[in-house]
């Protein structure tokens, strides 16, 4: 199971992989740091899999407030089962920081064009048809299913709104593909889904969170790695006046500890490379790409696991 808040550049795919490499190269790990969160694919992940205690932190507010929620609750509010409407979306994303809370988070992260935090998900052209499947899925409104001119009876008789989702696209791919194609997706419901998968997690005493600048993180343990899977340069992931590469790379050199940075090129060591399918290309948003992990030297890392 692939873990994390839906977030532009995640690592849900490679999370495993990268904690593989670390984890191989390093004994004993007491503690590890995920200092450029996010999604909380690699703390989620790290976990779930490994006995060390993790530590997420992300200086987005509004990302941190709901990964904390998460970590605190084993339901979910009745507000994440409500349709959000574009002019509920904007509110909410433009929010300044320090207001911040996790309903801002989860519409921003869960509501938004290709998770990238600013656009509304529906377009004006089909966000009245994806309401109605919203309100069918989640809801069973009968209505709904009559505005959409459907025949899925079944679909009352079905318990979960997971189920209800999964059976409800797969009849549009078998009956009603030619007339209702923008409906084989339900965007929300399966982030919704990501945000369930979180709340199966046992945070009670190795996970812990925070919201501040990388470099204000209080790193304790006798073994403790850093993970930072920090902006990368020439994506649209960042607006480049919001993060400073060479303070980032000075801190990365003089401290103590294994730090590895996630890039796709860095001053320090390449220790491993991921193939796979980047959504985060300035002009192509579906090429094959490497990205790469990075060490910064420090710390007694296995030689026989060494490039």
């Amino acid at each position: 199971m692939k873990l994390g808040i839906p977030y532009m550049g995640s690592k849900r795919k490679l999370a495993s992989e990268i904690l593989k490499v670390i984890t191989q190269r390093h004994e004993g790990i007491s503690n590890f740091y995920d200092l450029f969160g996010g999604g909380g694919s690699v703390s989620f992940t790290a976990l779930k899999n490994y006995k060390f205690k993790t530590h997420y932190n992300e200086l987005n507010k509004h990302i941190f407030s709901l990964v904390e929620y998460l970590k605190n609750n084993k339901s979910l509010d009745a507000k994440f089962y409500e349709w959000i409407d574009r002019e509920t979306f904007f509110e909410q994303v433009n929010k300044p920081n320090e207001e911040a809370d996790w309903f801002s988070g989860y519409v921003m992260s869960c509501w938004s064009f290709g998770n990238n935090q600013k656009s509304y998900l529906y377009g004006e052209n089909i966000q009245e048809d994806k309401f109605h499947a919203h309100n069918l899925i989640v809801n069973k409104d009968l209505n709904s299913m009559k505005s959409l001119n459907l025949e899925i009876p079944e679909l009352i008789e079905i318990e979960t709104i997971l189920k209800r989702k999964s059976v409800f696209c797969s009849m549009i791919e078998k009956k009603y593909l030619q007339e209702k194609s923008h409906l084989r997706r339900v965007q929300h419901i399966q982030q919704l889904q990501n945000i369930e998968d979180i709340l199966k997690l046992d945070f009670k005493e190795k996970f812990s969170c925070s919201n501040l600048s990388f470099e204000n993180v209080e790193i304790v343990g006798e073994n403790p790695i850093i993970y930072c899977d920090i902006p990368y340069k020439n994506t649209g992931k960042y607006k480049e006046d919001e993060f400073v590469h060479d303070k980032f790379y000075q801190w990365a050199s003089e401290v103590d500890f294994p730090v590895y940075v996630s890039e796709y090129n860095s001053e320090f060591q390449e220790v491993h490379a991921f193939e796979h399918i980047s959504k985060m290309s300035a002009t192509n948003n579906k090429k094959n790409t490497i990205e790469r992990l990075f060490w910064n030297g420090k710390g007694e890392a296995n030689k026989h696991t060494l490039f």
